[in-house]
């Protein structure tokens, strides 16, 4: 059941934004809430993917403590990622 947090939209603006509104979800993993009028009628959810989230990332690293040589290797791997990354200019391209 989704709760008052969760972002919504109406129909009508689904409609009008449909794109926009499916790459919001796709990008944020997260549900949108479609109304009508005051009500809840449906909701645009993500596929399940086989990747994580930094959020995802965050809490396994709070779980487990890196030795030194683990988190210079962490390190290097991400260093090496963000020089090899090629991100677009807008986050909904």
């Amino acid at each position: 059941m989704a709760n008052l947090l969760t972002p919504r939209i109406s129909a009508t603006e689904l409609a009008r934004n449909l794109a926009s509104a499916i790459d919001q979800v796709r990008v944020s993993r997260s549900r949108l809430i479609i109304t009508r009028g005051n009500q809840d009628v449906a909701q645009l959810v993500p596929v399940i993917s086989n990747g994580a989230t930094l959020a995802d990332l965050d809490r396994l690293l709070k779980r487990h403590s890196l030795s030194q040589e683990e988190k210079r290797a962490f390190s290097q791997d991400l260093r090496t990622i963000r020089e090899a990354a090629t991100l677009p200019t807008s986050a909904w391209d």
